[in-house]
């Protein structure tokens, strides 16, 4: 099964078509740069004059920036069939580090950014699967967690394993993606009981120690899921992390302690999906603001200093927003599942551009890059597109 329709069954019939109605609308001219066919696979990674693209078939290409010329493609190893994953990419991931990009697939492969040759592969023990929620590197290691319920470090040059740490004890619970900041790791995780539950963790990054874990607050309905729906976010003292029943909690960086939230959304909504008790809010930075996608479609950017609402943005025909977005300090760029990417001017939300449709399947958030950004389609390869904002009108 490909990742565009593992990501789709959570889709409601008739959101997709309304996506691509939307979609038509590109102010201003978002003609790409340069485009290279295939099927990508989650968001890019670039340095210098080269971006590094992951595709649905397991192979990871690095591509010339200037004019999109492959420099090379190389499979990342990992063999099999899944029932889930088919013959597909298990991870969503890339990671630069010094000489080495680092690719997630079921298991976590490394390969020689100059040449592509495959330097490593890193399989974890008893078949979890690190690669699945692979993260970022700093000063020499990869960080990433598993459906194991456990985090990992791995030397980004050997690809030896630094430390495993048990986040949650059991087989029902995911670790996934973290954030590295300093001395600190960052996790989310899911455990999937009745009802779901989830919550964040601190680590040491140097010795995969457990600082602290920490539980979402129970739900008002007890059928509610507070399984982990979007982040972590670090922003100065305070970590946030959306939950399932749509609320996003700030908990405190150095005990774990939940401080405050920013609660589920509410009043009239339009669109097709309105309950927002049950919910994925993907969640992302930008400067002051922690920006959230729903299912429902909102977009909405909450003030951390403030704690209250900065701007909101929605497109009636646009359907859910994605699992994951990204940011600069000009723009939030939001993937939605009609297979188009909305770029958001982070002061005011007002659309600045968008791209694609469900034909290319642009599911996942773009690697911003200045005045361009770098973009995986699930149908349509890999791109680079112009980041410009709209003339005003006279």
């Amino acid at each position: 099964m490909t990742m565009l329709r593992r990501c789709l069954v959570v889709v409601v019939a008739g959101l997709c078509a309304g996506g691509h109605a939307a979609a038509q609308r590109t102010t201003p001219d978002t003609t790409p740069l340069w485009h290279v066919k295939g099927t990508g696979s989650g968001t890019p990674v670039h340095e210098g004059d080269t971006a590094y693209f992951l595709s649905d078939d397991r192979k990871v290409s690095a591509v010339n920036v200037e004019d999109g010329e492959v420099r090379w493609t190389t499979s990342t190893g990992v063999p099999g069939y899944d029932a889930f994953f088919g013959t597909g990419t298990a991870g969503t991931a890339l990671a630069l580090a010094e000489s080495t990009v680092v690719a997630g697939d079921w298991d976590i492969v490394g390969f020689d950014r100059a040449t592509g040759t495959r330097r490593w592969i890193y399989e974890a023990p008893s078949g979890d699967g690190p690669g699945l929620f692979l993260g970022p590197h700093y000063q020499g290691v990869v960080y990433t967690g598993s459906p194991g319920g456990r985090a990992y470090a791995i030397d980004a040059t050997t690809g030896r394993l630094r430390w495993m740490t048990t986040v949650v004890e059991g087989n029902m619970t995911s670790v996934f993606r973290p954030v590295v900041e300093q001395d600190r790791v960052v996790v989310g995780y899911s455990t999937y009981v009745n009802p779901n539950v989830g919550g964040l963790a601190m680590l040491d990054a140097g010795t995969g120690r457990l600082r602290w874990r920490s539980e979402f607050p129970k739900a008002r309905e007890r059928w509610q899921h507070t399984n982990l729906a979007g982040g972590p976010v670090l922003v100065d003292d305070l970590v946030f992390g959306s939950a399932g029943d749509g609320n996003i909690y700030a908990f405190d960086v150095a005990t774990g302690t939940v401080r405050w939230a920013f609660p589920r959304l509410s009043g009239a909504l339009g669109g097709v999906i309105t309950a927002t008790d049950i919910d994925h809010r993907a969640i992302t930075r930008a400067g002051r603001l922690v920006v959230a996608g729903s299912a429902t479609g909102y977009v909405v950017a909450y003030d951390v200093d403030t704690r209250q609402e900065r701007w909101r943005f929605f497109d009636p025909a646009a359907g859910s927003t994605t699992f994951a977005l990204s940011a600069d300090d000009g723009r939030v760029y939001v993937p939605f599942f009609g297979g188009f990417i909305v770029a958001l001017d982070v002061a005011s939300g007002t659309e600045q551009w968008r791209y694609g449709d469900f034909t290319q399947g642009f599911i996942w958030p773009p690697a911003p890059a200045g005045d361009r950004v770098y973009a995986s389609a699930a149908r349509a390869g890999f791109f680079a597109l112009p980041n410009r904002t709209p003339e005003p009108h006279p």
